[in-house]
């Protein structure tokens, strides 16, 4: 008698544990459908705000790019007008830095509601679409690898363009250095006399 009685103890305490691992199985489940969701909603968000962001920057570089041409085109203007101009072109790099600060600030502010919401409340209603789930989860796993690699190679693309743009930038900004450095020399030789 005792026995049995010590079986239906171990029994008991094995059925314990299987439910406990169907819960945890089935809350981890819900977890991986929730987290697969908010994934395609951030990355739909994310591709919008790099589309804003490669419009915004491409904006700017015209404007910049324009301004440094009018400064060669310019080249005999005084020393005064040259240093003016100059400095409003960093006044510009300066606020694009800025802005470029703003946008990761605003993603690390969506990485942050993210990470806050609450899962585990949301956990009842999930219970009951349990059988339906797994084919989901495939079908937005094979959507959110498509949506990645297309991603990617437009990243990829904005990437290179705008590292071309940067350089040309560079070059550009490095000959209105040079030139205002001569004027500036030749200012001081000047007054000098």
């Amino acid at each position: 008698m005792q026995q049995i009685h010590d079986e239906l103890l171990r029994l008991q305490e094995q059925l314990t544990l299987l439910d406990r691992a169907v819960k945890q199985i089935a809350k981890a489940e819900a977890i991986a459908t929730a987290v697969v969701q908010a994934t395609a909603t951030i990355q739909q968000e994310y591709v919008l705000q790099l589309h804003k962001i490669a419009e915004f920057y491409q904006t700017h570089l015209e404007q910049i790019t324009a301004s440094h041409q009018s400064q060669v085109d310019k080249f005999q203007m005084t020393s005064e007008q040259t240093l003016a101009t100059y400095t409003t072109a960093i006044q510009e790099m300066s606020t694009l830095v800025n802005q470029a600060q703003n946008v990761s600030v605003k993603i690390q502010q969506w990485v942050e509601f993210i990470d806050k919401i609450n899962l585990p409340l949301r956990l009842d209603k999930l219970d009951l679409t349990v059988s339906g789930i797994n084919q989901g989860v495939q079908n937005t796993l094979m959507r959110v690898e498509t949506s990645e690699r297309n991603l990617r190679e437009e990243i990829k693309l904005e990437v290179g363009k705008q590292s071309q743009e940067l350089k040309m930038l560079k070059g550009l900004l490095w000959l209105v250095t040079v030139l205002s450095s001569g004027i500036i020399m030749m200012l001081f030789l000047w007054l000098s006399k």
